[in-house]
């Protein structure tokens, strides 16, 4: 055990094994003294990092390769595992425990490999890429089968991608992830894929990765700008095969306020964990080409809910488990329209559904006051208005065309 340091010298096929390490400096690839210096084919491997201050493994300079951890520990009293730039070719898995203050930082590294390891710390669990001003291009990140904790409470994620690392790529796969907020990407041009859906963290990456019919998940809040979409101005278009996952996020769309703009304007597809704020309309078809799922969605400060002026009678449109707070109107254009589990209130000023399609509403919930003027046929299933089940004797208290209706 001891302080191991390397300056101007090539070094091959060095392994640490076994070690307890106690010192303040630890394994020390380089520190940037020798600009000749390089390392490949070390291993560290079964060793306990019990430092104070300090990490357990560290290279400053970059030109390394190859450097596999092991089976080691960090323990609360190290700063984090292991800080490294420019290596490549990293490997740290084979039940790598990490309890410190943080986990490991890749200041542009490439062909990172991050596997079967368990990062319980304080503050971020990984970081990828230069914090300001790297390049970093093409760096490849992979980060799978881990469990990955952290109690930040400073604002910071479990896992971060920096920098302005154009082309560069973090895949994870499989991991279990506890913390909120738990993934950042403020890395220009890179891309964040999980479990093989495109995480997005803006109105730029959100637009880029559903023109590439790819599924995504929010990793944070996204706020836009409405561009030409729909009928009129719109953030997003959703189309068949499409999946938005909001995660828990919101999406807040500016800019949308006229007539015909909306946040979201669907053909089809599948639009799920999200709350969609901040336009005339929340979900709005001008068409179909698919049907339309709609899941845990809310709708908050937005006029119209759900709405449609055109569809196609081959396809339905489903929401379920949604908080539909507004007006909510759809067109006779559809196979069918049902809701299941929703709740219905009111959203800028109106608590409203005018449903010209034919709907079923299945286990919901209204508001006292809710009004349903029923120009279509009805049915409603096990449904409650100001949480008392509705019934043929306050049935009209609901509905203005009680003819409409079909109560199950």
């Amino acid at each position: 055990s001891g302080t191991y340091t390397t300056a101007g010298l090539t070094i091959v096929g060095v392994n640490f094994n076994a070690q307890s390490i106690s010192q303040d400096a630890c394994i020390n690839l380089g520190d940037g003294t020798n600009a000749t210096r390089y390392t490949c084919n070390v291993t560290v491997e079964n060793c306990t990092f019990d430092v104070a201050g300090a990490v357990g493994i560290k290279s400053y300079t970059g030109g390394d390769k190859n450097l596999t951890v092991n089976g080691c520990t960090a323990t609360n009293k190290a700063h984090s595992l292991m800080q490294v730039k420019g290596i490549d070719g990293v490997f740290v898995g084979k039940k790598c425990i990490v309890n410190s203050k943080n986990g490991a930082n890749f200041n542009n590294s490439t062909n990172v490999t991050v596997d079967d390891c368990t990062f319980d710390v304080k503050g971020y669990a990984l970081r990828f890429g230069e914090s300001s001003g790297g390049s970093g291009d093409k760096e490849v990140y992979e980060v799978k089968n881990n469990t990955l904790k952290s109690e930040c409470n400073d604002g910071d994620a479990v896992i971060i991608l920096r920098g302005t690392a154009d082309y560069s790529t973090l895949t994870m796969t499989n991991n279990k992830i506890e913390g909120t907020p738990e993934i950042k990407n403020t890395a220009t041009g890179a891309k964040i894929v999980i479990d093989s859906v495109t995480a997005v963290s803006n109105g730029d990456s959100l637009k880029a990765a559903l023109k590439a019919n790819e599924d995504v998940i929010f990793i944070n809040d996204i706020t836009m700008t409405a561009t030409k979409g729909g009928y009129d101005y719109a953030g997003i278009e959703v189309k068949k095969g499409h999946v938005v996952d909001g995660n828990g996020y919101t999406l807040t769309v500016n800019g949308a306020n006229g007539t015909w703009d909306c946040a979201i304007s669907a053909t089809g597809g599948t639009i799920k964990n999200l709350t969609v704020a901040g336009a005339m309309r929340g979900i709005f078809m001008p068409g179909a080409s698919a049907d339309l799922y709609i899941e845990n969605v809310e709708f908050k400060n937005v006029v119209y809910t759900f709405n449609s002026d055109a569809g196609n009678t081959a396809y339905g449109v489903y929401l379920k488990d949604c908080k539909v707070n507004g007006w909510t109107s759809f067109s006779a254009v559809h196979k069918e329209v049902i809701f299941t589990d929703c709740s219905f209130g009111e959203g800028c000023g109106y608590k409203f559904c005018r449903p010209y399609n034919d709907a079923k509403f299945v286990n919901c919930d209204f508001v006292e006051g809710y009004k349903i003027d029923a120009i279509g046929a009805v049915t409603l299933e096990k449904c409650r208005l100001n949480g008392v089940a509705v019934t043929a004797d306050n049935l009209a208290t609901l509905v203005a065309n009680v003819d409409k209706v079909t109560l199950n």
